[in-house]
């Protein structure tokens, strides 16, 4: 089942239930201040990285909310002419996403997928070079 997440910066506490409801409160006195219907069961943990907080439900849904004391949906978007908080994976997300290198991974039963802010997410000038055209052994160059 799902552990807490703790933003620092603000002091929030979010979790999610099994029922499908992500909560925040106040991590030191317990104050709730919001919470979400994702309307589906929720396996996984909430995840905050970068003031913003991460979950996945059993019907594949995905939603990025602000680690805020208001509630704010980050992620909305319009799906065939309807407004959703947020992609559907297209299969159950059963894990907690994890965050490595600006990059967000989000596990499905099927699929991992890696979303990343491409206008913040530029290539590390320690990576090695990578030839494109490689050389067979003995010819030159």
């Amino acid at each position: 089942m799902s552990t807490v997440s703790i933003d620092p910066k603000t002091g929030l506490l979010f979790i999610n239930d099994f029922t499908g409801f992500i909560h925040c409160l106040d991590a030191e006195t317990g104050k709730p201040y919001w919470k979400h219907d994702m309307k589906a069961h929720m396996w996984g943990s909430t995840l905050v990285a970068d003031g913003k907080v991460y979950c996945g439900d059993e019907d594949g849904d995905f939603i990025v909310l602000a680690a805020s004391k208001e509630k704010k949906i980050l992620s909305k978007m319009v799906i065939n002419g309807r407004e959703e908080d947020g992609p559907n994976l297209g299969a159950p997300v059963y894990s907690t996403p994890v965050v490595a290198n600006g990059v967000i991974y989000v596990a499905t039963q099927q699929d991992l997928y890696a979303f990343y802010d491409a206008a913040r997410h530029a290539p590390s000038s320690d990576q090695p070079k990578v030839d494109v055209n490689p050389k067979t052994p003995g010819e030159k160059k």
